[in-house]
């Protein structure tokens, strides 16, 4: 894709004062002539493609190759990350890498090394509902058995 606009930039006129890529007639296309190009070399493709599409698509594989959300927010123009959200969808492997290397930096703790709770040699317990009117049982526990 780089490669075609590259070839593109080449062979388009060079208007100094020009800011756009696309240029036709010497001017920018109309937002018209944009959507029925669009459309014709979606139905040549067997797709249907209108230019809102083509900026989700570009949104979330952009996010998708590691684009932070607020650098999207800012190139896509919105004035908050909730619109950007909704724009770029993450692929589920993308998820799974992503969550695969968070996993891989967590220090594992070994069970024998999990620090001990300090408690009393007995624990009592109560059994019951005393807010409906039954009746409480108390047992006092001992660790020794």
């Amino acid at each position: 894709m780089i490669e075609s606009l590259i070839r593109y930039l080449a062979l388009r006129p060079d208007l100094p004062d020009e800011l756009r890529v696309f240029i036709l007639h010497e001017r920018s296309p109309t937002d018209r002539t944009i959507r029925n190009r669009l459309a014709q070399f979606g139905q040549r493709a067997g797709v249907y493609v209108y230019p809102h599409k083509l900026r989700h698509t570009l949104a979330t594989r952009l996010v998708n190759q590691g684009m932070p959300t607020q650098s999207l927010r800012k190139l896509l123009g919105h004035q908050h990350l909730s619109t950007t959200q909704l724009y770029a969808r993450i692929y589920d492997e993308t998820l799974y890498r992503q969550i695969k290397s968070a996993m891989s930096s967590l220090e594992a703790i070994a069970v024998s090394d999990w620090p001990r709770l300090e408690t009393d040699k007995s624990v009592s317990v109560e059994v019951g509902d005393n807010r409906t009117g039954g009746s409480s049982l108390k047992r006092k526990l001992s660790k020794d058995g």
